[in-house]
């Protein structure tokens, strides 16, 4: 008889639970935005500052306002060709460089978002309809200004100069800016970038080889400057400029940044909880948390409104402000993503025969 009643109240247990879950009362986060059931929205980024600042500016916002939470994973945008032909994903939203974004829309990967998430206007309108909620950043120049550092340099080709500008130069151990930074110094236009001269730019690459340490990820390249192992890195404008904050004897060059001009949080096409997903875009998307984005990690908006809610001494210190979008040299994601095999296959094999 106990067994009996036991078996029955975990049939009752497990019906309440499945009316539950149908019955489960929709939330929204923002006025008119879209509607959540899921409880759980899993998120997966590259963790580092931007986890941290997301977190603050994003999840928390978010899940005060419909009770879901975010969990973070680690991306890895390899995964999600696998995903797609498995007909599965981890993950509910991915943080997509423009170039990834525009293969993984083009091959049919990523989920259309609703009318009711908020588009970033920074992104082309091409892409509009499955990226939201990013950020842009630059690729800048990071350098001593200790005592012993000598004049600081003013462009790439300065970069380049081991005469002029003694000391090791710090560059990535993957493939990521430095043929455009590589080809900047030869002396190739920024309007005459794209499609991009491998031979050319491999040949400079060349000759700072033996001058050169290799990092593997952006908090390495920025440690090995902290800590005067190399006179000048390429870096982002935030690892940088966080450097500097913190004291340390070292500046960036806004000059000839290359300027990533959007990213995109994009939803993968087998998301579990895209509702959740959709939901959780329209939070990162809207001006008010882009603009608190922007202030914590000092990376920039994709939804133009934020730049209007900075003061003067946050912008300056944005890549894309009004100033330093002026002096950048701005990717072209759409380009690059027709490379994109071409160049990791050449950057690693040229790091191999080193």
């Amino acid at each position: 008889m106990r067994l009996a009643a036991l078996m029955a109240a975990l049939l009752v247990a497990g019906l309440l639970a499945a009316c539950g879950e149908d019955e489960a009362p929709e939330r929204s986060a923002s006025n008119g935005g879209p509607a959540v059931k899921s409880d759980t929205a899993v998120f997966a980024d590259y963790g580092g500052t931007t986890r941290s600042a997301r977190g603050a500016a994003f999840f928390e916002p978010f899940s005060s306002q419909t009770g879901a939470r975010v969990v973070s994973a680690d991306a890895d945008p390899a995964k999600m060709q696998l995903f797609a032909e498995r007909g599965r994903a981890e993950w509910d939203l991915l943080d997509v460089d423009g170039w990834d974004l525009v293969r993984f829309s083009r091959a049919g990967l990523l989920r259309e978002l609703p009318a009711e998430v908020t588009r970033t206007d920074l992104v082309p309108e091409e892409f509009r309809d499955v990226a939201a909620g990013g950020y842009t950043a630059s690729v800048v120049i990071g350098h001593g200004t200790g005592e012993d550092a000598g004049a600081a340099p003013t462009t790439w080709a300065d970069f380049w100069d081991t005469e002029r500008f003694p000391g090791k130069r710090g560059l990535p151990s993957f493939p990521y800016m430095a043929v455009e930074a590589a080809l900047l110094a030869d002396g190739v236009p920024c309007a005459e970038l794209y499609p991009l001269d491998f031979d050319r730019a491999f040949a400079k690459l060349d000759e700072i080889r033996d001058d050169t340490l290799f990092w593997d990820s952006f908090g390495q390249g920025a440690q090995f400057l902290a800590q005067g192992s190399v006179a000048m890195t390429l870096n982002t404008n935030s690892r940088i400029t966080i450097l500097r904050d913190q004291g340390l004897p070292v500046d960036l060059v806004w000059n000839d940044a290359l300027l990533l001009p959007w990213t995109g949080m994009a939803v993968p096409k087998h998301a579990p909880h895209p509702d959740a997903a959709f939901a959780l875009l329209d939070v990162m998307s809207q001006p008010e948390q882009q603009a608190q984005f922007a202030r914590l990690t000092l990376y920039g908006p994709t939804n133009s409104k934020a730049l209007d809610l900075l003061d003067e001494a946050t912008l300056d210190r944005l890549p894309n402000s009004p100033e330093h979008a002026e002096m950048a040299c701005q990717i072209d994601p759409v380009a690059a993503s027709e490379q994109l095999d071409d160049y990791s296959e050449r950057y690693t094999k040229w790091l191999a025969e080193g």
